[in-house]
């Protein structure tokens, strides 16, 4: 079977063809030892540097100086044999001081005669950067809902899994996730007066779907919590996510006053 020409040919035609590939490629693509041996226009872009820039630095260089010495001894060890992670993500430091996160893969291949580094990446700064919003989202969330006496049960209609806020501990005074892992354990909880109104409120927020979101069910009940007792005059709230089929039922308790 005839062999793709690698980056490692030293035929000029070969070598030619790998640049060609890589310069139009929109993804980086470099080789390396312990320093860069070629970088494609896509490298240029990410790290703000030109390709002549990068061939006078060593490959670990553009790397933030929290990874930078794990990297460095990352591709030292490939380069005398060693079995080290191929794939995982990093921060780049371009040259403008700006921070960004690569995607990165590397491999081994033969480059003018000796053993080198591929590597290959795709820029994930807009991915990383939204999950770090979402984060802090999260995060204010839940201080909200602590501050307001809310907890919020999240449940997986697939799995039957049960999720549940952070400081339900602290408001309740009780491991409340380890008295209720799945929907079932939790309508099991409510007070036997209340659970056939729970659960009739489940099945209509389930069944209205002319909306994108079912909508929002209030609904007054009391709540044993183990060891902790009822708390009268708190409110649940239901709603649903996944639009025309949901997937996902969010059980919203707020503890009211007991008077």
């Amino acid at each position: 079977m005839p062999q793709s020409p690698s980056p490692a040919s030293s035929g000029s035609e070969s070598h030619s063809w790998f640049r060609t590939l890589a310069d139009s490629a929109s993804v980086c693509i470099f080789v390396y030892r312990e320093r860069f041996l070629y970088a494609n226009r896509a490298t240029e872009v990410m790290t703000g540097y030109s390709a002549a820039e990068l061939l006078e630095m060593h490959a670990w260089d553009p790397v933030h100086p929290e990874q930078r010495d794990e990297v460095r001894e990352r591709i030292l060890a490939r380069m005398r044999g060693e079995d080290v992670p191929s794939h995982y993500e990093l921060k780049v430091v371009r040259k403008d001081g700006a921070v960004r996160w690569m995607d990165f893969t590397a491999s081994t291949v033969n480059f003018q005669g000796a053993v080198a580094a591929l590597g290959t990446g795709y820029d994930i700064t807009e991915r990383k950067l939204t999950e770090t919003a979402l984060r802090d989202s999260e995060r204010r969330l839940q201080l909200a809902q602590a501050a307001a006496g809310s907890v919020i049960w999240e449940w997986d209609l697939d799995s039957d899994r049960l999720t549940v806020s952070e400081h339900a501990r602290e408001l309740f005074g009780v491991d409340v996730d380890s008295l209720a892992r799945t929907g079932e354990e939790h309508l099991l909880l409510i007070h036997p007066d209340d659970r056939p109104r729970m659960q009739e409120a489940i099945r209509r927020l389930l069944r209205d779907q002319a909306h994108e979101q079912a909508e929002a069910l209030d609904d007054e009940a009391e709540r044993h919590h183990g060891d902790a007792g009822a708390h009268p005059g708190e409110q649940r709230s239901l709603g649903a996510r996944g639009g025309h089929h949901p997937q996902r039922v969010q059980i919203k308790l707020t503890l009211g006053d007991e008077s």
